[in-house]
């Protein structure tokens, strides 16, 4: 056997089954829909993205880049030649936004130790401060949101 043989029956043996493809594909629409109508919406200067943006401090311009990258992204992940450009895109404006947010959560955490008030209902308290309360009456009322616990 040639090496070309070989490696056009490994390519036939490799080949992913039509219910995996489609299954795929649809992944794919769906993710690029999602990541079409987010980026839209800064585009199209939603007031909730201002707001955000306005709120994270790096400026408009930056909600316009990122915007633009979310729209890329989800075109280049629906054209088959480019579907893998568009993933990488996508996956390092994830990775810079759950980054960004990481940081901004974690400074603003450590910044006070005071409790965010979040409805008539509850409170947002340090971890510590549940702790001793939910063994002063036996029954523990708290779950954890990754920052802080709600307690109520």
């Amino acid at each position: 056997m040639s090496v070309n043989s070989d490696f056009a029956i490994a390519q036939q043996t490799t080949k992913p089954s039509k219910a995996l493809n489609l299954t795929i594909w649809g992944i794919q629409i769906l993710t690029a829909l999602a990541f079409l109508a987010a980026g839209g919406s800064k585009l199209s200067s939603a007031p909730a993205m201002v707001d955000m943006f306005e709120k994270i401090g790096l400026g408009q311009w930056f909600r316009y880049v990122t915007g633009s990258f979310e729209v890329i992204g989800a075109v280049l992940l629906v054209l088959p030649r480019t579907a893998a450009i568009g993933g990488w895109l996508l996956a390092a404006v994830m990775i810079g936004a759950n980054r960004h947010a990481s940081f901004h959560h974690r400074r603003q955490s450590h910044s006070s130790n005071r409790p965010a008030l979040a409805g008539n209902h509850g409170r947002l308290e340090s971890i510590e401060t549940v702790r001793n309360a939910a063994t002063s009456d036996g029954q523990c009322r708290a779950f954890s949101f990754g920052i802080g616990v709600w307690s109520g």
